[in-house]
């Protein structure tokens, strides 16, 4: 109830009349149906779903090379050139330490990651059904500069 609540002042404001973006939710088919009454309630199509396809092991590798800064809480990746802090260990943005999230283990990892496939599964087959499921593979070489354009390519 708090989620729709949010939801529905949040989408029902101005910036939102041409469109907005859902990270993470709904979850599961219970959040996706309770979500979409409150768009028939606020007569909003639905839109597209975005899947980002990954596999575990790709993900496991940019996850467990993630860092994060202590104060500012900017986020980088020391695997990943364009997201690499210009000084090893050091914000580029607030110059403040990096360090490793306590939860970025391989063990954390793996169960987090399996939750989210084992949930999201039958997620995906409802949204495939409804031919509203537009799905994006990740490959090792892809930049967040790559996906981004893939993103943007759906939504254009």
């Amino acid at each position: 109830d708090v989620m729709v609540n949010l939801l529905r002042k949040r989408i029902s404001q101005v910036d939102c009349n041409n469109g907005y973006i859902l990270d993470g939710y709904p979850r599961n088919l219970e959040q996706a149906k309770v979500y979409e009454n409150l768009l028939h309630d606020l007569g909003i199509d639905i839109g597209i779903v975005i899947f980002l396809d990954i596999d575990m092991q790709l993900a496991l590798k940019r996850t467990m090379s993630r860092v994060v800064c202590s104060a500012c809480g900017a986020s980088f990746n020391t695997t990943d050139e364009n997201l690499c802090p210009k000084i090893d260990g050091i914000c580029d943005k607030c110059g403040h330490l990096l360090k490793v999230r306590s939860d970025d283990n391989e063990e954390t990892f793996v169960n987090r990651f399996n939750t989210y496939v084992n949930s999201t599964e039958p997620l995906l087959n409802y949204y495939r059904e409804k031919g509203i499921l537009k799905e994006i593979k990740i490959h090792e070489t892809d930049t967040v500069n790559d996906i981004f354009d893939k993103i943007k390519n759906l939504i254009d």
